[in-house]
């Protein structure tokens, strides 16, 4: 995600920034609110969602590989909100062509385990294919024919 490892100072700033409903389920500056399943801990032993303490500096813990997606959107959005422009930066995480703004949807968390599976095994993400599907058979037949040109981001829709 980033070349260090992110600060609890840092991620608790962008996480409070961006869980804060100033009214109507919005943010101070108008944006829609971001949803974790993790609030973060500072470092090995702090506190679920804690006020930053003299060890401010110690990476965050406890959060799963969404919480990490969503918090790079949040933190886009808050660079861009504290910086004067709207449109300096773009979110890179998105689904069905929206921002990805809560982790505990488990409605993308498939096709975002994959995009990281992809990852790991090198592949470069400079383009990528959108296939609907209804089961995990369409899903690893998508990636098995289309591994050779890059890693591929599957919009998937549970069955109802």
């Amino acid at each position: 995600m980033d070349e260090t490892e992110v600060p609890y100072q840092l991620w608790k700033e962008v996480y409070d920034w961006a869980t804060n409903d100033a009214g109507g389920g919005k943010r101070a500056d108008g944006g829609d609110l971001y949803g974790f399943a993790n609030a973060g801990c500072e470092g090995y032993d702090g506190s679920n969602g804690a006020a930053p303490t003299m060890a401010k500096q110690e990476p965050v813990t406890t959060i799963n590989w969404c919480d990490s997606i969503v918090w790079c959107n949040a933190l886009t959005e808050y660079y861009n909100a504290n910086n004067g422009s709207e449109n300096d930066l773009v979110c890179v995480y998105t689904y069905s062509e929206g921002i990805i703004h809560d982790s505990r949807d488990k409605s993308y968390s498939l096709a975002l385990n994959i995009v990281m599976l992809c990852r790991k095994l090198g592949k470069k993400s400079k383009e990528y294919s959108v296939f609907k599907c209804s089961s995990i058979v369409s899903i690893l037949s998508a990636v098995a024919e289309h591994s050779t040109i890059g890693c591929i981001l599957l919009t998937c829709h549970r069955q109802t």
